[in-house]
Formats: structure tokens, sequence, C-alpha cells
């Protein structure tokens, strides 16, 4: 059957091989076919991307800015403005914005817009704010935000001056209601900015005419969070809250919480008296609201009159942009009737009679023994009166009742603590500042002989300060305490308790070596106690108090003579002046660390300069334009008053300090502890310890005292002994009795004790109860003889520790037979007997 014709092809030429088949030449027009076809896409396709690119750049987005801003550094010459930005910017909508159709309450016709915040005019200033580093979150600036044109015109000035000062980088920001641009504004208020380095922000969002107030606190509070965002502001400056609008009030403080920014609101017509804080930096404005300030006055007897005249010139004081501080009055133990009957009217803190139920916060303690107490007890009792809660900042300002102040001591005490405590500038150095003072006394520490202020060419300064006049007074550090009117730091008061506390326990701890010597007061008795241990430690440790420089004859603070009561501690009971008392009975104790004054002290007289009126701002008065000099460049005068170099000072506390440590600290000459550690425990090993703090110290130094207690160490004795009756019971316990036990050792031990009662009931009898053990020919012992009065104290010290120190007292060795030629043996013995049998 012959296959399908479908099976073979019917095409002659698909059954030949390929090989018979030769490829034709091709024509010209063919070769050039493919290649064109080519070369056309790819050219349609660069057009394309060509056109892509134009399109890109002329209708570039605004609000990319330049590659300078988008990396954070500073914007080069001829980049300030974004790239693009004139081709176009986005404008601000003019006119009214749609008003919603339910909206028929006349009331609110002019400010109803709540729709969608836009700030069309705020991104063009905060991206010129690159040189200022403001994408670090710790920087050098501040801003001042404002609402009304009344706050603007009071914020304006201020502002400009602390640019002038150039400590910070300063902005301004506009957020009001108001219409006038930026240069309208500074126009009115008459400020050039080639004259003002400020930089001005217009925070105002789209249709600020019609927005409502709670569009316009949420646009305040969201302008804050742009700005923080590239300015990262430490601190935010207000006009007073009474004086701006509500909306802008409730924004920038619910927007600086949650940014945890610091907002400062300055008083009401506050621009003169506080422009003393355009000096400030960054670091001393951001603590604004940290420093906590008690006032602590401690009034003697009789003391009505002088008592009365501080309080009202605390009453008398400015405290506006500040909480008024803590006050308390230490008060004696007898009252006077025109003291109680002002203290029932007196209120603190003063000025609130804004207030609809004003507080009163006067803090009142009174004495309750009515004996004179000694300087050391005067003394304790006056520094427990304060103890800072947070030591780096809480801090306290002394004033005795014969002080009256200024009614600008409370700014200046401010300015000074911000610059010198706070400063980024200063902080590093004042470390060796113990305190701030408001008065400058006239005379040494020893009351008679006259102080010589330095003047500006005591400086060192370089020629700074060289321009004022060379008999113009200068603001000096002393290293000498103040107790008319000083404010002290909180870490600084801290280790002054404590050094008072280890002061006084080597001054009575004479259970291994006697006391220290008396020294030689250098306070005057007009001077309270506690002055004479702040001296020690400052001496010491190389510290100062900062002392004022004001214009003469004015002051901040006066120290009145005419009513001067001595201390408690220096001054003389009724008794003695009357003459029922000899004079001689009401002195200080001798045992007293400091030799006492041979008769009451009495009050030398001093200059009483005016103080200064609050007629002038603070910044006005102040030396040197206010402006704040360094701690280095002070002159620092010695205790004894006489000029030293920075260099002298640290070479004179070291001396003093190797002398105290050897003197009064107990420490061992030429021991290995460290230099700062003033007091030690009586054997080197803990004079090596490292710890340096004067508040671990002390610690330590008490309880060793503790230990030491011959009432303590009795209490060891007695647990000893219970231990003892324990430890039989572990004995039979154990089946086994410890090395050298003795049956009759129990028996002994109640007989050495009552020998011990015995000789301490009788003065005449000695311990050779005590030593007894320890005589020669004794078993057990080791010594070749003593003699019982001299071993006695030496074996009881012994005992002692081993009672209190250990768990299982060592047993005591036998007596064995009694020796005629030991009377002490002999009488033991007749003891034991006597004791019986134990019980």
């Amino acid at each position: 059957m012959p296959h399908p014709s479908r099976i073979y092809p019917r095409d002659e030429e698909l059954g030949k091989r390929d090989d018979d088949h030769k490829p034709a030449k091709p024509s010209q027009w063919q070769s050039w076919r493919g290649p064109l076809r080519y070369r056309k896409r790819r050219l349609g396709g660069f057009i394309a991307v060509a056109f892509l690119v134009w399109l890109f750049v002329h209708y570039i987005p605004d609000d990319l800015g330049s590659i300078d801003s988008r990396i954070g550094r500073p914007l080069r010459p001829g980049h300030e403005t974004a790239f693009g930005q004139n081709a176009q910017t986005p404008q601000q909508p003019v006119g009214p914005p749609p008003k919603p159709k339910d909206e028929d309450r006349s009331e609110e016709l002019q400010h109803y817009y709540n729709g969608p915040i836009r700030f069309y005019k705020l991104a063009a200033s905060l991206h010129a704010t690159a040189r200022t580093m403001g994408h670090r979150p710790a920087n050098r600036n501040i801003l001042f935000a404002a609402s009304s044109l009344k706050s603007a015109s009071m914020l304006i000035p201020m502002a400009c001056e602390m640019a002038r000062w150039d400590r910070n980088y300063v902005h301004m920001s506009f957020m009001g209601r108001h219409e006038l641009s930026i240069d309208e504004i500074l126009e009115v208020n008459g400020v050039d900015k080639n004259e003002c380095f400020v930089y001005w922000h217009d925070a105002r969002p789209d249709y600020v005419d019609y927005s409502s107030d709670v569009r316009m606190e949420i646009s305040v509070s969201a302008a804050l969070t742009h700005i923080n965002t590239f300015v990262h502001p430490q601190v935010v400056i207000m006009d007073d809250s009474l004086q701006e609008d509500v909306f802008f009030v409730k924004g920038i403080r619910s927007g600086g919480k949650k940014l945890e920014r610091a907002i400062i609101e300055l008083p009401q017509d506050g621009l003169e008296k506080m422009m003393w804080m355009t000096r400030l930096d960054s670091g001393s404005l951001t603590a604004w609201h940290i420093p906590s300030i008690d006032i602590l006055v401690h009034a003697p007897l009789e003391s009505s009159g002088s008592l009365i005249r501080l309080l009202r010139s605390l009453e008398s004081a400015d405290y506006a942009g500040f909480p008024a501080p803590r006050l308390t009055i230490e008060l004696p133990s007898h009252v006077d009737l025109p003291t109680q009957r002002f203290l029932e009217r007196f209120t603190w803190p003063p000025n609130q009679e804004h207030l609809s139920q004003p507080t009163n916060k006067l803090i009142l303690r009174h004495h309750i023994p009515d004996r004179r107490a000694t300087a050391e007890e005067a003394s304790v009792r006056f520094l427990e009166s304060f103890y800072p809660s947070t030591p780096s900042d809480s801090h306290v300002l002394l004033l005795s009742a014969q002080t009256e102040l200024s009614p600008l001591y409370y700014h200046y005490l401010i300015y000074t603590l911000l610059e010198y405590r706070y400063s980024a500038y200063s902080a590093a150095t004042s470390d060796s500042l113990l305190g701030i003072a408001l008065d400058v006394p006239s005379t040494h520490l020893n009351g008679s002989t006259p102080l010589t202020i330095p003047t500006t060419a005591d400086m060192h300064d370089g020629g700074k300060y060289q321009t004022a006049p060379a008999d113009t007074s200068a603001p000096f550090l002393w290293q000498a305490p103040d107790a008319d009117a000083a404010l002290y730091f909180g870490d600084k008061w801290l280790q002054l308790h404590a050094f008072l506390a280890a002061r006084i326990a080597a001054q009575h701890d004479d259970a291994t070596t006697a006391p220290p010597p008396q020294r030689t007061k250098q306070i005057a008795p007009t001077q309270p106690a506690w002055m004479e241990y702040a001296l020690e430690l400052m001496r010491a440790r190389g510290w100062s108090v900062l002392y004022p420089a004001m214009p003469a004859p004015n002051a901040l603070a006066t120290v009145h003579t005419d009513l001067y009561q001595p201390p408690e501690e220096f001054a003389r009971s009724p008794e003695s002046r009357i003459g029922t008392t000899p004079a001689s009975e009401e002195l200080p104790d001798v045992s007293e660390p400091f030799l006492p004054a041979p008769s009451a002290p009495a009050a030398s007289p001093q200059p009483e300069p005016p103080l200064l009126s609050a007629t002038r701002p603070l910044h006005a008065l102040l030396p040197f334009a206010a402006d704040l000099p360094e701690l280095a460049h002070l002159p620092l005068l010695s205790h004894t008053g006489t000029l030293l170099s920075p260099g002298d000072s640290d070479t004179a506390a070291s001396a003093f300090a190797a002398a105290f440590r050897k003197e009064i600290g107990g420490c061992a000459a030429g021991g290995k502890g460290r230099e700062r550690r003033l007091f030690c425990r009586g054997d080197e090993e803990e004079a090596e310890d490292d710890d340096d703090d004067e508040v671990v110290a002390a610690e330590n130094y008490w309880t060793a005292k503790a230990n030491s207690n011959p009432e303590a160490a009795s209490g060891g004795r007695r647990g000893g002994d219970t231990a003892g009756d324990g430890n039989d019971a572990v004995r039979a316990q154990e089946g086994a009795s410890p090395p050298g036990y003795h049956p009759d050792d129990d028996a002994r031990a109640g007989a050495d004790r009552r020998a011990d009662e015995a000789a301490r009931a009788e003065p005449g009898r000695t311990g050779v109860a005590v030593a007894a053990p320890a005589a020669a020919g004794l078993p057990g012992s080791d010594s070749t003889g003593t003699t019982p009065g001299a071993a006695g104290p030496a074996l009881g010290a012994a005992g002692l520790a081993a009672g209190a120190g250990l768990r299982r007292p060592k047993p005591k060795p036998h007596l064995g037979d009694p020796n005629p030629a030991d009377p002490a043996h002999a009488e033991l013995h007749r003891l034991v007997e006597e004791a019986g049998p134990p019980a």
C-alpha cells in the first residue's frame, strides 16, 4: 500500500542538504536597514530623558532646599537661597478662608477658621540658621517668642542686647494675629538689622486674622516644634503671661513641656530690671529654674529691733520673675513681746495681694534650753538648721539679725549664682568657691585690723578691666567665711557638716590618744563659733568666698552695730551682768578646741554704707557694665588679708592640710594616705583608704568612736558573757571542750568581772584583777613579768576588743596555786573562793 503523500514534502528543495545552498550577497540597502532602526530607538529615548530632566528642573519643589541645608552644613557663598526657589515660591493666601455652612454665631464671625495649619514664611528663616549648629541638642541658641505687639516691643531690645554680647545665638519668633511684616515691626521699634544680629522668624500660620483661638494655640505649639527641629533652643524667653495672648501662653507652655524646654517668663515691665540676664550664656539660662535657696536667720537674745529691721528689708526686696525663697527664723529660748507681735502679722512670701488665698510659708524654730550653749554645741545646732535636699542645687543664705538688705539683693544673688555656678564657661573653675557674700567687711577676721579692699589694679585679667580707674574697688575672693550675709553652696555645706562631725569626734576621742591641743582663735568673738570650723576647712581645701564690688558709697547689705547682740555662745548670762555670777565662770570651757576669749565681746565701730535703691537697674550699678569677671581674674586674699596668686594658694592649702592631718586628724607623719583625707582613725592602713570624701570620713570616724566607747564596750563584754553561756551548750552538744578549757573558768570569769567592778568603784584599788592573768609565773602566760597597775589597762583594752568582736571569746587560763609573793594573785584567789562554785 503506498504511503500517504503528506508524509513526504512536495517541494523538492526541502529534501536537499544544507550545503547545497550558498548564501547570496546582501544588497546595500539591506546592510543599513537594521542599524538605522536601532539608532532611531536610542535617539528617541535620549530625547525623552532630556525632556523629563527639563520638566524636573523647571518645576522643582521649593521645600527641598540647597544641598548645604539638607546635609546640615553651613551655607556656602552664593547658596543662601534654596535651589530653584526663585522659579516659583508658594504664596500665602490672601483674603478670608471659606466659612463653615453651619456657622451662624455672630460673636465668632471674625475668628472662625479651624482648617489645616501651614507656615509659608517659616521655612526660609529656619534654613538660614545652619551656622548656629542647631542640629545639635546642646548648643548656644536662645529663643525669644512674642505674640502681642506690646510684648514684642519689650523683648526686641533685650534680644538685641543679648546678641550684642555675643555669648549666644539669639532668635526671635512672632506668633501673634497681627499682619505686620517683620520689617515693619522692626522699623516701628527702631531696629536696624545690620546692627541687631538676631535671627528673625515669622511663625504665624496662614489665615492668621481669621483663625480661632484653638487653631492659634495649636499653631504656636507646632511652630515651636518646627523651630526646635532646626534650632534646638536651650531656653524660651517670653513676656509676662498677663501681658500676652491667652492662646500664646497656653501653646508655648504646652510646647515647652512636650519638648522639655525651659520657659522663662519675664515680670511685668521687666525690661530694665532684667537686662542683666542678657550677659548670661545658654548654660546659665537653662538652669534658670534649677537653684533652690533657703534663707536662714539666727536671732540672738534681745534682738527684736534688729530682727524686725531685717525682716522688713526682706519683705521690701524685689523677687519678681523668681519664686520667693523659703524663710526660716531660729528664735532664742526667750522671745520678747515686740518680736511675737510682729511675727503674728508677718507673712511670707510677700506681695500676695493678687492671690485670693494668700499662704504663709514662714518657718519658725524655737530653742527650748535656757542655758548658754558652748561654742561646740552652738556650732552643731547652727549647722543642723539646714541640710540640702539636692547638694548641687540647694543653697542656703545666712543672715544675721544686724543685717539690712538692699531691694536688689536677690537679683544680684541670682545673677552671680547662675554665672559662677551654672555657666558653661565658669562651672569648671568654681570648684574652689564656697559661697557668695553680699556685704564687704571693713576689718580682718580679728575684728580690729582694717581690711584693704583690692582694686582693679590687682586683677589678673591681662588689662581687660584696666580701663576703669586704678583705685576702683573690684570684686575679690577671700579665704574667710561670712556670717552676716552670704550664700553657701549646698555641696560645700554638706562637706562642712561632715567636717564638723569628724572634728568634734577627734576632739573628744581620748580612748587611745590625748585630745588635740587647743588652737588659737582666728576670728573675733563677735562672730559665731561655727566660723572657726569653717575657716579650718577653707584653709585645708583652698576654698574662698566671693565678695562684691559696688559703687561707693552704696552697698547690697549693711551690718548695723547700734543694736548689736553678741552670739549666744560668747554672751554672758543675765546673772553675770547683774553680778551674781563671776565673769570667769561664764567663759567657755577650756576643753573646747579653741582658746576662749578673755572677756565678753563688744562690737567695734563699723562703717554703715547706704543701701542700693531700686531706682536704677542692677546692670547700671555693677562695675564693668555688669560683665562679671572670671574667677581666675579676681584678686585672691588669704585668711590674713594678704594678696595671693593661685599657685601660692595651692601651696598654702597643702601645707595647712598636712599640719592639720598630723595635729588634729591623728594621721601619721609621712603616711601614704591621700592628702585630701584630713582625719585618720589611728592606724596607717585606714589612713591609706581610697575614700577622700569628708562625708565618708566622718561616718567612718563616728563608727570607730562608737566601737571605742566605754559604754558600748561594756555592752560588748556583757554580750561576750552571754555568748559564753551559749557556747557551753554548744560544747555539751559537741561532746568536746575547747583547748585549755578548765571547769573552774566560768566561776573565775565571774570573779574577774566582780573584781573589775570593785576596782572601778574604789578609787584606791588598781586594775590588778584584770592584770593578774598576765602576771609572771601564771600558766598560759607568755609574759616574764609585769607591773599590775600598768598591765591592767592594756589587758583591759584587749579584753574589750575580744568581748565585743569575737563570737566565742578566748577562755581564760587556769590561775594555778596562789602566789604569796604576788598580792594581786592572792587577792584574785580570795575573790574566786568567795564566789563559790558556779551555779
